[in-house]
């Protein structure tokens, strides 16, 4: 018994040390990493502040110009503004595109109409710039057509721009739309109405998806405001110009109408448009082949041409 008992005392004490040693280990790592963590800190602060003075001079420096710049953009806004330079019909077209491309505001028209005179005036700037620094002697009505003619084409550059951004923000829509319409799918099953399932599904995509989540948002913020839901939803599709908006505002008001299931015919409409997406992908896939023969023909039948003609050619050459 003494002997066991002596036995029980040291493993008693042999554990005793172990988790004192244990112990002590862990404030010295506990310890070590508060001084890391502390001196990781003081290194990111310091990075902080020198990216942040940086900034400030570079902005410092880039100040007058910027200013200069928006002052001439805005006197050129208010010109545009002030002439008769754009009809009514034209200036609805204007903002339908410039809202389609994501662009709003009260002065978004006058600040395109800007852009346009601007693009001219740097076209044609750019192409007498051209004519003075080559000294190219061409009759002087050539040389006027050729100012015009870049400053027309300086003028397309912005509703150009305008178009591919528009065509680029429809279609992220586009393939943001399925995953959308199965969080609308969630918010429907958990029994919220249907302007707090926009607003919440515009708020949970709003980071991989900001294009939808924004249309999203503002459609929410108009079935709040409006009297009519139909007037906002109808607002939606104007905004996107997307046929599956179209499709998913028809299916909506169907079933706000007729009191249908709508989570069933969400369903049905995400799946079509996965399988939608996933034909366009299938097709654009078919064209592959089609698309770069020209490209193979050019780049590789001059070399086959050489190794095949070559020694050929070579042969005859030294035969003459």
């Amino acid at each position: 018994m003494s002997a066991l008992s002596a036995l029980q005392c040291l493993v008693l004490s042999g554990g005793l040390v172990l988790t004192a040693v244990l112990l002590a280990l862990a404030a010295v790592v506990d310890r070590e990493r508060d001084r890391f963590r502390a001196r990781l800190l003081g290194v990111v602060r310091q990075a902080s502040e020198q990216r942040a003075m940086s900034r400030n001079s570079t902005a410092a420096a880039a100040k007058p110009l910027r200013l200069s710049g928006i002052a001439l953009l805005r006197r050129v806004m208010l010109l545009s503004a002030r002439l008769p330079l754009v009809r009514k019909k034209d200036q609805e077209d204007i903002r339908r595109l410039l809202v389609r491309a994501g662009i709003r505001g009260k002065e978004s028209v006058a600040l395109f109409v800007a852009a346009k005179l601007l693009g001219f005036g740097a076209g044609a700037l750019l192409a007498g710039s051209a004519q003075l620094v080559l000294q190219t002697e061409i009759a002087p009505m050539m040389a006027l057509a050729a100012t015009v003619f870049s400053g027309f084409v300086g003028g397309l550059v912005p509703e150009a721009a305008l178009q591919r951004r528009g065509r680029t923000r429809r279609t992220a829509i586009e393939a943001a739309l399925p995953d959308a319409l199965d969080l609308l799918i969630i918010c429907a099953n958990a029994g919220y109405g249907l302007d707090v399932s926009i607003q919440r599904v515009g708020r949970e995509i709003a980071r991989f998806f900001p294009d939808l989540a924004d249309e999203l948002a503002v459609t929410a913020n108009e079935m709040q405001l409006l009297s009519d839901r139909r007037e906002a939803l109808d607002n939606l599709v104007e905004r996107t110009n997307v046929p599956a908006i179209r499709s998913l505002v028809v299916t909506l008001l169907q079933a706000q109408r007729y009191g249908t299931p709508l989570t069933q015919a969400l369903r049905t409409l995400a799946r079509e448009e996965r399988s939608a997406r996933i034909l366009a992908l299938e097709e654009r896939a078919a064209r592959i082949p089609a698309l770069i023969s020209l490209p193979l023909m050019v780049l590789i039948m001059p070399a086959v041409l050489i190794v095949v003609a070559g020694p050929a050619f070579i042969d005859i050459m030294k035969g003459l």
